[in-house]
């Protein structure tokens, strides 16, 4: 009986050890698989760190990058989770062709205008110190640069009249077309004012200083009645034309910033607006328009938008 009693407190171990082994086992597998688990969530967080971190470096790029920088095509596909296309080798760009250094002072550009004053000799002069007549082997070309200040002619049209005799009325012949009716100025003094006003930067009070040395008086409020002229006749409908082709585009790109506009009799500034509006930049001729409005409200955008119902891509 000891004998018996023996063997079976052996069986009892064996089975005791072998369920703590089947336990062992079952606890181990459940911790593999919390471990997979873990892993490939791990490995979810690290691809949207990624792409959080490359999120953030493309805000940063077009908040503060240059304008000029351009997105690549399937640079942002990550996003997606697809992976970028592979991108079509771009050929070389063909080397410039070096410019042989120059030596001396440059020469003056070919279409500026040229007055030939022809130097001589004196007959005399033309005589060796050996007693003979010297002989013409070329010309030696000299050029000596003449600023011609700017000044302000005037045309006198004068036209005959002619009466009939029995006095049924006078002729005399039509006068050019002019800017106005009546306008004391012709179109090119229109046009330098533009020029000298939104291209040179030049205020209406120093550009009458300047005329003034020229030998003639133009008031700056006489300027700026020029200037109306030319924005309603040049200005507006350029400015028309470049909104109907703006607007003939499926998508847009819109922006704004503020800009301090100083007000009349030293009142001081206040803010005021400028909208700007451009067609996709990878169109191959791309066009922008730029509004000044004097409030960032929602009347200018809907003003020049109108019923236009493309893609609007806003900052």
């Amino acid at each position: 009986m000891p004998g018996v009693i023996a063997e079976e407190k052996d069986v009892v171990k064996a089975s005791a050890k072998t369920a703590d082994v089947a336990a062992l086992m079952k606890l181990n597998e459940r911790v593999l698989e919390q471990n997979q688990h873990f892993a490939q969530r791990i490995d979810a967080l690290e691809r949207e760190a990624k792409i959080l971190r490359e999120e953030n470096a493309l805000l940063k790029r077009l908040r503060f990058g240059r304008s000029s920088e351009r997105i690549e095509p399937g640079q942002l596909s990550f996003f997606e989770g697809q992976p970028a296309p592979p991108l079509e080798p771009q050929p070389a760009p063909a080397p410039k062709p070096k410019q042989a250094a120059g030596h001396g002072r440059a020469a003056f550009p070919k279409h500026l205008a040229r007055t030939v004053i022809a130097l001589e000799l004196d007959e005399a002069e033309r005589t060796c110190s050996c007693g003979e007549v010297m002989a013409p082997i070329g010309v030696e070309v000299t050029e000596r640069g003449r600023f011609v200040p700017a000044k302000l002619e005037v045309d006198r049209f004068e036209r005959t009249k002619y009466a009939c005799r029995h006095g049924h009325g006078v002729k005399t012949a039509e006068l050019p077309d002019g800017v106005i009716d009546g306008g004391k100025y012709d179109a090119s003094v229109y046009a330098h004012i533009a020029v000298a006003k939104y291209q040179d930067h030049l205020p209406l009070n120093r550009l009458e200083s300047v005329f003034k040395r020229y030998g003639f008086k133009l008031p700056k409020q006489t300027m700026w009645d020029m200037l109306v002229r030319v924005d309603e006749l040049v200005a507006q409908p350029v400015l028309a034309e470049m909104r109907r082709q703006l607007l003939a585009e499926d998508v847009l790109h819109a922006d704004e910033t503020s800009v301090a506009l100083r007000l009349e009799d030293g009142q001081g500034s206040r803010d005021s607006w400028v909208f700007g509006w451009r067609s996709l930049r990878e169109h191959a001729e791309p066009k922008a328009l730029v509004e000044f409005r004097m409030g960032r409200g929602r009347d200018g955008p809907t003003r020049f938008l109108e019923a236009w119902s493309g893609t609007l891509v806003t900052a």
